[in-house]
Parts: structure tokens; C-alpha cells; sequence
């Protein structure tokens, strides 16, 4: 049984927000199921876990192999300054732009901007001098840091190391971020999951205004070498206090390959998470 904490909100406002940055990321998107299938009634709220999923996807995997390239190049053995990245989607070339952040004398600068593209190859800028963030850099870069130190208070993890990811979720009427703290495979064909958080940051990543946990039991994954490969029973899941699966679900089925049926006791429904879709089965029996 999954039981998480759950701030309420708008579904239809939340949709609002992240918009612009949703329409940017559509060579990534995770599929969505045909809105047919779901009930009306909880159709936004599906939508908005499939784009936060989506965005988690997009800047998860580009940072990871941004900082693969530096390893490949040999760069981390070499540079002592670095202390963490942060990433932005460019729509005009379709591609993520990872900027690796480190130290100069004791300020946060941009270290090396690594363009990750959907398809090619990835380019490594080294910057000489180093250069000072803007300022959307040093709110995002002060969240993380943020988030990884709250992170840090909670003891016990699911998986040896965790990546944070920051999504600039914002608007002038009600602005935030969300930082995810997603657990990271480490083994191959292995997939450990839970004890993921979300944590909803002021714009400026000065406090943190709220957060969540997903996933509060830990589960070990046996990876399968593609999709459709998955074991014939589903791993079936109890959200309690969600009306739909959210993004945490399609964070695992992805991570995982592995499909999961869930039941949603608030909203009395079930529902099946299958390659990368959110799909309505019905009521709860």
C-alpha cells in the first residue's frame, strides 16, 4: 500500500501554470491515453500528472547525460568546483541546455553549458571565465540546494542516491517551483523506487512553502529488457489520497518498465499505468 501526503489543488489553475513550459517539451512527451477513455471529472487532473511526468522525464534523463559526457571526458575527475546543475529546455533546437554550476570565490558561477539534444550529438562548452548566474539560474540553483539539504534530514532512503530535479513552475500572480528528489538506478536491470518528494519552493528558492512524499514504501524492480516484456500480473498499487494515479506512477512505470494497476479509494475508481499511459479500467469492485 502507497500512502502519500496530498496538498489540494486546483487542477485547472495548476494546467494554467505550467502551460508554456509543458507546450515546449512535446518531442518527449509521455503518451496520454485517449480522454475518452477517462471520465470527465478527472481528466485535468490526469493531464497535469502526464505533463509534470513528461517535464520530470525530459530534464531527469538530459542532466544525467550531460553529466555522463563530462565523465566520459574525464572533466569530474579533474574539476573540484562543481556543486550541481540546472537545466532548460530551448524549443528552438529542440533540445536541453544543463548548465553545471560550481564556486567562485564562494559565488555560484556556470562552470560548463552542455547542450542535450533529442537527436545528435552533445556539445560541452567550458566557460573561461566562469560566468555569473542569472537570475532565474541562482533562484533555481538555491532551490535544489535547498531541497537536497531537507532531503537530507529524512534518514532512511529507498535508493543509495537520489536525483534532484527543478522545474521552474511559475507565474507572476503565483509563483513557485517544484524540486523533485526522484530515486536513481544504480544497478543494472534494477529499479529502486519510493520515498520520492516533491517540495513546492518560492520563486526566488529562498523557503520551502510546501511538500509531499510519494511512495512511502520502498519497492526493488526487476527491470525487463524493453517494453511488453513486462511480468504477465501488474504491480498493483493503493494511492489513498489521490482521485487518479499522479506523476509519481508514470515516474515508476517508466523507471521500472514494470506496468502497475491502481486503486484510488478517494474517487472509488481504478486505473492501469502501461507504457508511459494513464488508462481508466473503472469502479472499484
Amino acid at each position: 500500500m502507497i500512502v502519500a501526503t496530498r496538498r489540494k489543488t486546483d487542477s485547472l489553475l495548476f494546467l494554467r501554470r505550467i502551460a508554456p513550459i509543458a507546450t515546449c517539451v512535446c518531442t518527449f512527451f509521455v503518451s496520454l491515453a485517449s480522454a475518452a477513455e477517462i471520465p470527465v471529472e478527472y481528466r485535468a487532473t490526469v493531464a497535469r500528472s502526464a505533463m509534470i511526468a513528461n517535464l520530470l522525464t525530459v530534464h531527469q534523463i538530459s542532466a544525467n547525460r550531460a553529466h555522463d559526457e563530462l565523465k566520459r571526458r574525464g572533466i569530474l575527475k579533474t574539476e573540484q568546483r562543481l556543486r550541481g546543475w540546472v537545466s532548460d529546455f530551448t524549443l528552438q533546437t529542440a533540445s536541453v541546455l544543463v548548465t553545471f554550476v560550481g564556486d567562485v570565490d564562494g559565488v555560484p558561477h556556470a562552470l560548463y553549458r552542455v547542450v542535450v539534444p533529442a537527436e545528435g550529438k552533445i556539445t560541452i562548452e567550458a566557460l573561461a571565465p566562469a560566468q555569473p548566474l542569472d537570475e532565474s539560474e541562482r533562484a533555481r540553483f538555491a532551490a535544489r540546494n535547498l531541497a537536497i539539504a531537507e532531503f537530507a534530514k529524512r534518514g532512511k532512503h529507498c535508493a543509495e542516491r537520489y536525483d534532484t530535479v527543478v522545474l521552474p513552475v511559475t507565474t507572476r500572480a503565483d509563483p513557485f517551483m517544484y524540486v523533485y528528489q526522484l530515486a536513481a538506478n544504480d544497478k543494472p536491470r534494477v529499479a529502486r523506487v519510493g520515498g520520492e518528494v516533491r517540495y513546492e519552493v518560492s520563486a526566488n528558492g529562498a523557503h520551502i512553502d510546501d511538500q509531499r512524499t510519494f511512495g512511502e514504501g520502498c519497492l526493488e524492480l526487476a527491470i525487463p529488457k524493453r517494453w511488453g516484456r513486462a511480468k504477465a500480473e501488474a504491480i498493483k498499487l493503493t494511492q489513498m489520497s489521490d482521485l487518479t494515479p499522479t506523476e509519481w506512477h508514470l515516474f515508476v512505470n517508466r523507471t521500472s518498465f514494470q506496468a502497475l494497476d491502481v486503486e484510488t479509494p478517494e474517487s472509488g475508481m481504478v486505473w492501469a499505468v502501461r507504457e508511459r499511459k494513464i488508462e481508466f479500467v473503472g469502479p472499484m469492485k
